[in-house]
């Protein structure tokens, strides 16, 4: 499979070496992250033998398994935050229900 590939030297402020990063696709327009340069330097073409896309279904199991972790993920979260909101709940109602001080 041939595959384009685009290097840039790449430097955040805070750093004393700049690195080169290698791209999949051109990045286009000006550079997003104000904290860094990043100059194209050259594309290239490769050639990689025994790659090649994986199978449609290898891909969606993939998506799927992804999607329930992500699913999970928020429905742990969600669990976490709507037991703290009870937990707030109860506190409120005991001290509503305290029987008044003599």
């Amino acid at each position: 499979m041939k595959i384009k590939l685009y290097f840039y030297q790449e430097q955040y402020n805070w750093e004393n070496t700049p690195r080169i990063g290698v791209f999949t696709y051109k990045i286009s327009g000006p550079n997003e992250i104000e904290s860094m340069s990043r100059i194209f330097i050259m594309e290239s073409e490769v050639e990689i033998e025994g790659l090649d896309f994986l199978p449609e279904s290898v891909v969606r199991n993939e998506m799927v398994s992804d999607l329930r972790a992500r699913k999970n993920k928020i429905q742990a979260e969600t669990h976490k935050k709507l037991s703290e909101i009870d937990d707030k709940i109860q506190q409120l109602l005991c001290i509503e229900m305290k029987p008044e001080q003599v």
